[in-house]
């Protein structure tokens, strides 16, 4: 683990969150287990995830450590695990994960320290494994999620929508209001459920 912080240091940061999530009441904490490898086939190509497996390809860290191959397994096992906690026998109300989406990782390729895609396989996960009709996934950051998107163009084109909406996460400034976009939101979410 320590390798693999060395080598991309955002993935120190489920510790810590995991940390400060245990202090607050009513948060329960789940250990996600590492993601079956095979299934990461459904959203990149076999050349790409063998070698970076092997060591022979670039990871999305810019080495070829299988460390961070190793790592990016746990955390797309979080992001599947969050879909599982909401689409299982026992729903939970909200599930979220430290780990970040991995948004950055192509069919074929890593970037910007994502080497597999993790919310595109969890997207995956809720469409063919927990039968859901569509998934909706909104991006408040400022990155736009290219390497998502180019693998949903790819597989599931017609079932997930995603919206992006930068300001979401920005400082507001004076005059601008939260409450105006999540008002926005609520508007756009109202009309996805309605649509056919």
């Amino acid at each position: 683990r320590q390798a693999a912080e060395q080598e991309a240091p955002g993935l120190a940061l489920p510790a810590i969150l995991s940390t400060c999530w245990r202090r607050q009441a009513g948060v329960q904490i789940r250990t996600p287990s590492s993601f079956k490898f095979a299934q990461l086939g459904l959203i990149h190509d076999q050349d790409y995830l063998n070698g970076v497996a092997r060591g022979v390809f670039v990871n999305g860290c810019g080495t070829k450590d299988r460390i961070v191959h190793e790592a990016a397994l746990w955390s797309v096992g979080a992001m599947v695990g969050a879909v599982d906690a909401v689409l299982g026998p026992a729903p939970a109300r909200v599930a979220m994960t430290p780990v970040g989406a991995f948004d950055a990782a192509y069919p074929d390729h890593g970037e910007h320290g994502c080497t597999y895609n993790g919310i595109a396989m969890a997207i995956q996960h809720a469409l063919l494994l927990r039968q859901c009709r569509r998934v909706l996934t909104i991006y408040g950051d400022g990155d736009f999620p290219l390497g998502t998107i180019k693998i949903l163009t790819r597989t599931a084109s017609k079932t997930a929508t995603i919206w992006h909406m930068p300001t979401m996460c920005a400082t507001e400034a004076p005059g601008e209001s939260g409450a105006a976009q999540l008002r926005i939101l609520i508007r756009h979410l109202r009309a996805e459920v309605a649509r056919p």
